[in-house]
């Protein structure tokens, strides 16, 4: 059996069909659900077991379709893909950084403020502290916008209380922080996401005051069009509250 000019036209015909049928349902599937085929997040590297682990296999099952694409890295480059348009998502301390006008925040956990402090200084003995206890301490700070911002968040707790920080060194980024608290220079606050991050001769303390926390919450521009970024968001409110 031979097959004619037309049948073989015919056959050709009824392929494109086909597969352009079969694209056409994957693409109401996408539609039907509202979300998009991808989804970057861009996350603290820190932060990546208490926030990302427990909602990543959730979400994947419930949105096997969502291909997902992570991005760890310290809260600058966060910040900044997330205004160049490389992340969808960000999960970030809200510390009113600069540039936050430009994102909608989700808040997904209030956490708790430590103090972190060579082993041997004279407050480790304490079970907590409160701020009354350290505002004569010196604090170490990070200058960068970031940690600018989280700074003048921490001094503003401080001023609720009407105690005012008298003594302040400035590192470079994050690493150098945790040397100059590790050889005695002073004292880091830190929110509880990074005391689950193991340095030598650190200790922490609990701040006991009630103001004392600060939200981690899921950054997003609102001009995005990814559907995909409001599902992720609800999973892990739920996750989170």
């Amino acid at each position: 059996m031979k097959l004619t000019e037309e049948g073989r036209y015919f056959i050709e015909l009824a392929n494109n069909i086909v597969k352009a049928y079969d694209e056409a349902l994957d693409k109401m599937r996408i539609f039907r659900n509202g979300f998009s085929d991808d989804l970057k997040i861009g996350i603290l590297y820190y932060a990546i077991n208490q926030y990302l682990t427990p909602v990543l296999d959730k979400f994947k099952i419930t949105y096997p379709n969502i291909n997902i694409s992570i991005f760890p890295s310290y809260p600058i480059p966060v910040i900044e893909n997330l205004l160049n348009g490389l992340c969808d998502v960000g999960m970030i301390l809200n510390t009113r950084f600069k540039g936050h006008e430009r994102f909608e925040f989700q808040t997904i956990r209030r956490e708790f403020l430590f103090v972190a402090m060579r082993y041997d200084h004279h407050l480790n003995k304490m079970e907590g502290v409160q701020l009354k206890d350290i505002f004569e301490e010196t604090f170490i700070d990070i200058d960068d916008f970031f940690f600018n911002s989280y700074s003048h968040y921490i001094y503003l707790l401080f001023h609720k209380y009407n105690l005012h920080i008298k003594k302040s060194i400035l590192t470079n980024n994050l690493e150098s922080a945790i040397l100059a608290a590790q050889s005695g220079e002073g004292i880091i606050i830190l929110p509880s996401q990074l005391v689950d991050v193991h340095f030598s001769n650190i200790v922490y303390l609990p701040i006991m005051d009630e103001a004392c926390y600060i939200d981690m919450s899921i950054a997003y521009k609102p001009e995005n069009e990814n559907t995909a970024i409001y599902p992720f968001i609800d999973l892990c409110v739920k996750t989170f509250s």
